[in-house]
């Protein structure tokens, strides 16, 4: 999952979220998928905040719709069940003349301003009480 808003900020694709090696007979993905939940064989990719992170769900900002982009490959291959890749280079170079298909979704999210808050980050530290 990349956020085309912050290509142009930061010289580069940011990616919010990635995850390989998910089986083929695989339709959805659980928001809020911890770790231990996720699909077995698939490896969490490297995203903004270091590597093997897991999907947490949606974090829409506050304001107008923000773009995000899905992008799907379907590989001839699996990749290593130890691939650890650190940055997007190194991710999409092993996919080189293995893609069978590829598919992108944009996708624009907004928040509802009468939704609650979503869900800390369980990387964020505790909020203090005044």
């Amino acid at each position: 999952m990349q956020d085309p808003e912050f290509i142009t900020r930061s010289g580069g694709p940011v990616l919010h979220w990635t995850m390989v090696n998910l089986p083929a007979n695989l339709f959805k993905l659980s928001a809020g998928m911890k770790p231990e939940g996720k699909p077995a064989g698939a490896i969490y990719g490297p995203n903004y905040k270091g590597v093997a992170q897991p999907y947490l769900g949606p974090r829409t900002p506050a304001g107008p719709k923000n773009r995000y982009q899905f992008q799907v490959f379907a590989l001839d291959t699996m990749l290593p069940a130890d691939f650890a890749p650190k940055t997007y280079d190194e991710l999409i170079a092993p996919m080189k003349d293995h893609v069978l298909a590829s598919g992108v979704v944009v996708g624009l999210g907004q928040v509802d301003p009468s939704a609650p808050p979503p869900a800390p980050s369980p990387t964020a530290p505790p909020a203090k009480a005044n």
